[in-house]
């Protein structure tokens, strides 16, 4: 469903739910794409609570806030076994990158100091890795490759690695000091991956004698089943999105707050 469609229907909506001296609403629409704040800076979607007031096979709307509020929600984006019903008080939280601790981007990084520091409009996941200490240059190249990347989603190169289980082991990386060993030791990090499409780890690594970049694939045992080569910059994010991205990210998660007692039929 549309927006415009989306918009017609909270209006229809809105008159049926909300008192008749009320004239002003806010309405929300989630389709599986960023918002944008009160600054004009495109951010994730942040969870929301509410009631149901009405469902169909394409939308799902919540009535939530203490002021006239609606969101609606695009079915493409919730799971199908779920069931809605009119009445009933759900959670909805859609789809938000993610940084390599859990945290979502939209919430505030707080310092080993205990600073706490907000990132407006962010969209970048920083590899957990200090530069400081990376001696290759080739390495520090892939790196901000990975972070700033972008793929056929609003998605970067290091949220797709996330999305498919990249936090559930530290990275592994191989950064050998003395530049004569590039070509034997060459530059490389190793990425847990834990999704429908694979579970095991990849490999991603820089060839030097080629100017390009590979990648291994391995299983869960730590072996080579499959190699990618000679793969450029601008086609980094495609080839990663083709071996691991399942598609599962885009779901929103619903959990029921308060299921309405529905009315027992006459015998």
């Amino acid at each position: 469903m549309n927006k415009t469609d989306a918009q017609k229907i909270i209006q229809s909506v809105a008159t049926e739910n909300l008192p008749k001296n009320t004239r002003r609403y806010k309405w929300i629409f989630l389709d599986g794409g960023l918002g944008e704040n009160a600054l004009g800076y495109t951010v994730d979607r942040q969870p929301v609570e509410g009631k149901i007031v009405y469902t169909d096979g394409e939308i799902v709307v919540l009535k939530h806030g203490a002021k006239a509020i609606f969101t609606a929600v695009d079915h493409s984006i919730l799971p199908e076994s779920t069931i809605f019903n009119i009445g009933d008080n759900v959670r909805i939280t859609p789809y938000s990158r993610r940084r390599f601790d859990g945290t979502f981007l939209y919430e505030p990084v707080k310092s080993a100091d205990g600073v706490v520091t907000f990132h407006i409009g962010e969209s970048v996941s920083y590899l957990p890795l200090d530069r400081g200490t990376i001696t290759s240059q080739y390495l520090l190249d892939m790196i901000d490759l990975l972070e700033r990347g972008k793929t056929s989603s609003y998605r970067t190169i290091a949220q797709v690695l996330i999305d498919a289980g990249a936090t559930l082991e530290p990275l592994q990386v191989n950064d050998d000091p003395d530049p004569e060993n590039i070509i034997k030791s060459p530059p490389a990090i190793t990425f847990r991956i834990q999704c429908a499409k694979l579970s095991g780890y990849l490999n991603i690594f820089y060839d030097r004698a080629m100017d390009y970049y590979g990648i291994h694939v391995l299983d869960s045992c730590s072996t080579i089943v499959d190699t990618i080569s000679d793969i450029d910059f601008t086609s980094m994010a495609e080839v990663i999105e083709n071996l691991v991205d399942d598609g599962t990210w885009r779901m929103a998660k619903v959990e029921t707050i308060h299921k309405v007692r529905l009315a027992k039929k006459a015998s």
